[in-house]
């Protein structure tokens, strides 16, 4: 296993847990209602380094880098390939962090990497 997720083949699936994408980040939220569904196993294994918790930050690196989403309290998911999960602590939490984010420093601290 790799430390990304493997490729997913195919659209939307019924039942599961969501596999959010850069498309279901919108207006700093997560609408999981087109994400695909991935296994529990699948679930387990790919959020092993780190489960999605409230008080995170869901990040955009491609497509429209800066774009953040806050992770619903009570959903559990896996973040997409073209996504960070930012934790925060000390001084930079929920807000501040999002503002520090937003400002652009971030990104292209993360682009130039």
């Amino acid at each position: 296993m790799t430390d990304r997720a493997p490729y997913l083949v195919g659209g939307p699936f019924g039942s599961g847990y969501p596999y959010v994408a850069i498309p279901q980040m919108k207006e700093g939220r997560l609408d999981v209602s087109s994400a695909r569904r991935i296994s529990h196993a699948d679930y387990v294994e790919w959020t092993r380094k780190a489960r999605p918790q409230p008080g995170d930050i869901v990040l955009s690196r491609r497509c429209n880098p800066g774009e953040t989403a806050y992770p619903t309290p009570g959903l559990e998911f896996a973040v997409g390939q073209n996504l960070l999960l930012l934790r925060p602590s000390g001084v930079f939490r929920g807000r501040r962090l999002r503002a520090l984010v937003l400002t652009g420093y971030l990104v292209m601290a993360i682009q130039a990497r």
